[in-house]
């Protein structure tokens, strides 16, 4: 009976960590597509970087365990509709969703245990589609802050995202 809640366990662990990193598997698709480029920053790079971080940043970077960014500027309206089929079967809650005259961004978040564990924002602008994926454990005020002091653009619509807790 041990071996299989083990099993049981291990296997919904498993699931639950492959499905946190839903960019890799948009990547995966399309792999062979010569188009795309792909950031892949790792959990001992953020380790690295908060190390050299002052204080105010250390926290924010220690959380995070992942951060990859896809970027095509061929079919950008077909691989930001794929994108969105995906996000709709994977379980993900839409957070936000902006359209303005040329750019449509859609936001959305995973929680565990009333934390956001991945937030992952698409972006179709102008030809360009952008797929953006943060894993850990995510703040989203104090990543908006980062991503300014950094000046990350694709994040700068975090700026406008309500406060939970404020509620």
């Amino acid at each position: 009976m041990k071996k299989i809640l083990l099993l049981l366990g291990g296997l919904a662990l498993w699931t639950s960590v492959c499905a946190q990193d839903i960019v890799a598997d948009f990547q995966q698709k399309y792999e062979k597509d010569a188009s795309f480029s792909c950031v892949n920053i790792t959990k001992k790079m953020f380790q690295l970087i908060g190390a050299m971080a002052n204080t105010d940043e250390q926290g924010i970077i220690n959380d995070l365990d992942g951060l990859r960014v896809l970027n095509s500027s061929q079919n950008s309206q077909s691989h930001y509709k794929n994108a969105l089929a995906m996000m709709n079967k994977s379980g993900f809650e839409e957070l936000v969703s902006i359209e303005e005259a040329k750019e449509k961004t859609q936001m959305f978040t995973k929680e565990s245990k009333g934390v956001i564990s991945s937030l992952v924002i698409i972006t179709e602008n102008e030809g360009e589609f952008s797929m953006i994926g943060i894993f850990g454990k995510v703040d989203l005020k104090k990543i908006s802050s980062l991503a300014n002091s950094m000046n990350v653009e694709g994040l700068k619509a975090l700026e406008n995202i309500p406060d939970k807790k404020k509620k």
